[in-house]
């Protein structure tokens, strides 16, 4: 492993190529993100910036030469971001001055210059520039807005029309280039040419580069180490992080890991991430547990867990759940991975449908929830969501999972009517479990 400080420079060095692992967290970055790191690369700023690290594992034997982004995509990806609008903007305004100064032009050469060895990498120096790819590869559903920011002024039309920014409207990507845009398109273009200088400067380095290599700790280690002492990872990431590497370290061959992308597109990402803004998202609204907070995806790895292997302490579970998941996991092999991510997949869809969907009709001012006497199931569901009763439900998704959702089963009515007398009844009388 080695580390040293540096700008970002360091994009236009080895390895040429940085990808985002597909089961890392997509860009998440919002407004806050984006203004606090503009302000602390401010040119007249005493302090000088110091963003954190950047963590890369080199890819052995990789041609062209590769490095997987560890931690520092959230980073890396906006100072991108803020490069191209940088460009972007003093290329508009050098045009519509049509300044004929030498030394202005020859600056502006100088950013463009600059920008295009951070931003591309060419196989071969020869190569001309047509031929170059992103540095940075994203994946998933990040890729295209990003590529589309990117490559538009260099390789493709002059600047991003309106249709395709209402194309990537819902992404955290083109979010963040509009934001940066808007911010900046006032500022004269000296102040923007010292923003620039402030990300690459040699004497002001605002980063830390970390490499890794084959023998050193494993990385995964790292970047939830790290990202503990920053902005936390939900559970939900660690538990998905864990258990995806698991699969692709015993993938073997090319079409083994191939499936395993699949399987993370078809079982996790089209029913957790199929809607990429987060307030609009079931899965990232919160549930209380008392004092404590955690979002629906969390709740519905803690519920699979607690069916698996749920014969000791519940609360040791909900408290401990990424440890829950890493320990019963460790010597699964690559059979009872898919068959477990398919279980979290059929237990999250059942919870989406008649817990979830049920929740947002209570809710809302549109829908009007009628309920029927014989509706044994539903009835039991709006009990647990007006009194806020949260330890059933993994009992509960078990059985409607038992029973392949056949609401009109007698044992399955019988049992759900033992449950509701019970939680009503211990409302009633105060009484503890």
């Amino acid at each position: 492993m080695r580390s040293e400080a540096t700008s970002c420079y360091f994009l236009g060095e080895e390895p040429k190529k940085l990808t985002v692992p597909f089961f890392q967290r997509r860009y998440v970055w919002e407004e806050a993100n984006w203004r606090e790191l503009l302000e602390s690369l401010e040119p007249d700023n005493a302090t000088k910036a110091f963003l954190g690290s950047v963590i890369i594992k080199r890819v052995k034997e990789s041609k062209p030469s590769e490095g997987i982004i560890i931690d520092g995509q959230q980073r890396i990806t906006t100072l991108s971001i803020l490069m191209k609008s940088i460009y972007d903007i003093i290329r508009k305004k050098e045009m519509a001055q049509s300044c004929q100064e030498d030394d202005d032009e020859s600056e502006y050469e100088s950013i463009m210059s600059t920008l295009k060895t951070t931003l591309f990498y060419r196989i071969y120096d020869s190569d001309k520039f047509k031929e170059s790819s992103i540095k940075i590869q994203h994946s998933r559903v990040d890729k295209e807005a990003y590529e589309c920011i990117i490559n538009t002024g260099f390789k493709n039309k002059d600047y991003i029309p309106d249709d395709v920014q209402k194309k990537y409207e819902d992404s955290k990507i083109m979010q963040c280039y509009i934001f940066f845009m808007k911010t900046l398109k006032e500022q004269p273009i000296e102040y923007l040419k010292k923003l620039h200088d402030s990300m690459y400067s040699k004497e002001d380095r605002i980063l830390v580069l970390i490499e890794l290599g084959d023998g050193d700790v494993n990385e995964q280690t790292i970047f939830d180490t790290i990202n503990r002492a920053g902005v936390r990872l939900t559970t939900s990431d660690i538990v998905k992080n864990n258990i995806f590497k698991q699969l692709l370290d015993l993938a073997k061959t090319d079409n083994e890991k191939n499936d395993i992308c699949k399987l993370y597109d078809d079982k996790w990402e089209k029913l957790f991430y199929s809607n990429q803004v987060d307030d609009k998202n079931n899965w990232y609204k919160v549930r209380s547990f008392g004092n404590v907070q955690r979002t629906n995806l969390d709740f519905i790895l803690y519920c699979v867990a607690c069916i698996k292997w749920g014969n000791g302490e519940k609360k040791e579970i909900f408290s401990n759940l990424e440890s829950v998941y890493l320990k019963n996991t460790e010597k699964y092999d690559m059979e009872k991975l898919i068959k477990l991510v398919e279980e979290i997949n059929e237990y999250a869809y059942i919870f989406n449908k008649y817990v979830l969907e049920f929740q947002n009709n209570l809710a809302s001012e549109d829908e009007v929830e009628i309920f029927k006497y014989n509706e044994h199931v539903r009835r039991l569901l709006l009990i647990l969501e007006k009194y806020g009763v949260q330890m059933f439900y993994p009992y509960v998704l078990m059985r409607i999972r038992d029973t392949n959702s056949n609401f009109k089963e007698p044992q399955l009515i019988m049992d759900f009517r033992s449950l509701e007398t019970y939680i009503v009844r211990r409302r009633i009388a105060r009484k503890s479990t």
